[in-house]
Formats: C-alpha cells, sequence, structure tokens
C-alpha cells in the first residue's frame, strides 16, 4: 500500500476506519518526508491517517470533543489525567 493508494481511498470517500484497517492489514510502503506529508495534506488526507501511515501499530486518535466554545473544559484536578481520561 502507498501513499498513492490512500489518497484514492480518500478520495472515492471510504470511511476512515475502514481506511486504517486496510494500512494495518497490508505491507506499506508509505513516503512519510516532508514532501510526502505535505503532497497526501494537499490530496485531502488527515492528521489522523497520516499518523497512523507514520506508525500502523499505534492507536488511532480518537475524535476530540471540545468544551464550550471550541475549547477543552477540564477542572485543576483533571489538569494532570490525559485527554483520554479527562473525557470519561
Amino acid at each position: 500500500m502507498t501513499n498513492q493508494d490512500v489518497v484514492k481511498l480518500v478520495k472515492a470517500k471510504v470511511s476512515e476506519d475502514l481506511i486504517i484497517a486496510k494500512i494495518r492489514q497490508s505491507k506499506t510502503k508509505f513516503d512519510t518526508s516532508v514532501d510526502g506529508l505535505v503532497a497526501l495534506k494537499e490530496a485531502g488526507v488527515s492528521d489522523n491517517l497520516i499518523a497512523v501511515m507514520m506508525n500502523p501499530a499505534a492507536p488511532a486518535a480518537p475524535p476530540r470533543r471540545p468544551g464550550k466554545r471550541g475549547r477543552c473544559a477540564f477542572s485543576a484536578a483533571q489538569a494532570s489525567l490525559s485527554p483520554c481520561q479527562r473525557a470519561e
């Protein structure tokens, strides 16, 4: 699987979850150079997909759930928790 394959799937509006599954089950040869990353962004590939392309074994980032006015809202007691723990 290559950068061009990911771009083709994104342009075909295949869901991000399916693309991630395909990446994880495929032999990959991604170009993650600066030029490769810029080309992916210009083609509409999300940061989350690019992160999976760079490290397929890592868990995909969960979608952000912003608090009021688009910022994270958490108490001082929660400040030491990871973003995932804060959302719980």
